[in-house]
């Protein structure tokens, strides 16, 4: 059986009163989602698509926004087939009027940190559709037994890595000794784990592409 909040929380717990500090949950739970959001940057582990279908991403004229969740763009399409990557000048040098533009069908891509824009505005873009796929969030942790556990995502050697983290980040009083080699062990302790699960992420991806 994995791990979930309760778990990361009492392990924070039991370690940080040792030295004689009082438990704070709020405090605890901020951190372990913050951990969450570095593990997914630094793994790319959670993949996600996001399409202009009805209740997805609104497409005006030739720019979307960006779910919340995205944290970055891996790949765009157009009706199944993938757009090139242009940077916004590089567009504005081989073609200046593109931001106004309208064509049968987009060729290639730019992006902002919000939005996605394509080279032109498609005739009938209501049926044309564009997905847009990238690196998303996990769940936040959450008391509430109903929500996903964002814990249930990673293998269950690293599902303690936000309890790591954690215990790297509270308070340290520099004349406590033992707040700071608390501190010291769990930071190298998230660090090595971290990157222990950044190469088992990367060899399960070149497995998945017959690498």
């Amino acid at each position: 059986m994995g791990c979930d909040w309760q778990d990361i929380a009492m392990y924070v717990q039991e370690v940080h009163s040792k030295e004689g500090s009082r438990p704070n949950p709020g405090f605890y739970r901020l951190l372990g989602n913050q951990a969450l959001h570095i593990i997914a940057v630094e793994t790319g582990m959670i993949c996600k698509a996001w399409d202009n279908q009805p209740g997805g991403l609104i497409l005006d004229g030739n720019f979307c926004q960006l779910p919340s969740e995205c944290i970055l763009v891996t790949s765009v399409e157009w009706d199944g087939e993938a757009l090139s990557f242009r940077q916004g000048d590089q567009l504005d040098r081989e073609n200046p009027g593109w931001r106004t533009q309208v064509g049968s069908r987009p060729s290639c891509y730019t992006k902002t940190g919000t939005q996605v824009l394509l080279d032109c505005a498609a005739v009938g873009n209501i049926e044309g559709k564009l997905v847009v796929r990238g690196i998303s969030v996990f769940p936040v942790f959450s008391d509430d037994a109903s929500d996903p556990n964002p814990l249930e995502l990673l293998p269950a050697r690293f599902q303690l890595l936000p309890a790591y983290y954690i215990l790297a980040n509270l308070p340290v009083k520099s004349a406590n000794q033992s707040e700071v080699e608390r501190r010291n062990r769990y930071e190298s302790m998230w660090k090595s784990e971290l990157l222990a699960l950044t190469d088992c992420i990367e060899s399960r991806k070149w497995e998945k592409a017959g690498v």
